[in-house]
């Protein structure tokens, strides 16, 4: 008899034991599957999302103000060919690698400095602006379990719907972003034409004279239709003025950035002495700086 009692309570004890083990286990499933509160995925319960791979992402969401480039680039004998050839060729590659969303336009003027440098063009053209990516949007966050007392079928509908806004905020993004790299594609491949174009512009030789006053007089004139936006002027030159038959201070230059690069210079005196007028000119005409660059620091630093 007290065996048979034993036996019974041993039974209990093991079942009892196993219904603790399956409700932990069941609570351990449910707590996996995704529910804050195992106890409202009675209700209902939302699986979790998986990240979402997207087809077009934003390359840039801010606006790079609109640009003038004026390039004065200088001819030999006085200046080396080679360095007329690759002023072009830092230039090209710099517009090609310039060309993304957000870029609000960029106007590109180039002239040779020769004798008579007064409209002494080499090209002209306008790079058309793009739109900066849309950002991801903020997502809605969709409910994961249900409220106290909210049926699942209401409940199924909340989620439903928090799926629906975030699925067409991520469409409406996608598509924006589509046509917006398609524009980009296309300017760029326009853009193209025209830097491979500079790249086989052949140097000029002109032995007469060095009419520097004349270049910045054709640069005044590029500069003067654009009250707005970013404004440089490279002078890919020595500086080596010898000629006034264009001089005027009727120039303006004013919220112009001045680069000259490849300035050479047969003594360290007669450099100082070049770059002290020139700094004083290009001032005197409204620009806001003007820097100096050797042809290798021109060829390291490329200050375009």
């Amino acid at each position: 008899m007290g065996s048979r009692t034993s036996d019974k309570r041993h039974i209990v004890t093991s079942l009892t034991r196993y219904k603790w083990v399956a409700l932990i286990l069941g609570f351990v499933l449910v707590v996996l599957s995704g529910c804050a509160n195992p106890l409202s995925c009675m209700l209902g319960c939302a699986s979790p999302q998986h990240p979402q791979q997207y087809q077009y992402l934003p390359m840039n969401t801010t606006h790079i103000a609109h640009r003038v480039i004026v390039l004065e680039n200088d001819t030999p004998p006085l200046q080396k060919a080679e360095y007329f050839s690759e002023m072009l060729k830092m230039l090209a590659d710099r517009l090609d690698a310039a060309i993304i969303p957000g870029e609000d336009g960029i106007d590109v003027f180039g002239g040779a400095i020769t004798h008579k440098s007064i409209q002494n063009d080499l090209f002209a053209y306008s790079i058309k602006p793009i739109p900066p990516d849309r950002p991801m949007p903020v997502l809605q966050v969709c409910p994961t379990e249900a409220m106290e007392g909210e049926t699942p079928t209401h409940f199924s509908d909340r989620v439903a719907s928090c799926e629906q806004a975030n699925a067409k905020a991520i469409a409406d993004w996608q598509a924006f972003l589509k046509i917006n790299h398609t524009l980009l594609n296309q300017v760029r491949t326009q853009v193209k034409r025209y830097t491979d174009a500079m790249k086989k512009i052949k140097p000029i030789n002109d032995p007469i004279a060095e009419d520097i006053y004349g270049a910045l007089v054709d640069a005044s004139s590029h500069f003067s239709h654009f009250s707005n936006g970013e404004k440089l002027l490279i002078l890919a030159s020595p500086l080596r003025n010898n000629t006034n038959v264009d001089y005027t201070r009727n120039i303006s230059l004013r919220g112009v950035v001045v680069r000259v690069t490849f300035f050479s210079f047969d003594t360290a005196s007669e450099g100082d002495s070049i770059k002290a007028y020139w700094t004083q000119q290009l001032l005197s005409f409204g620009a806001t700086s003007v820097t100096f660059y050797s042809p290798q620091d021109t060829i390291v630093d490329n200050p375009i």
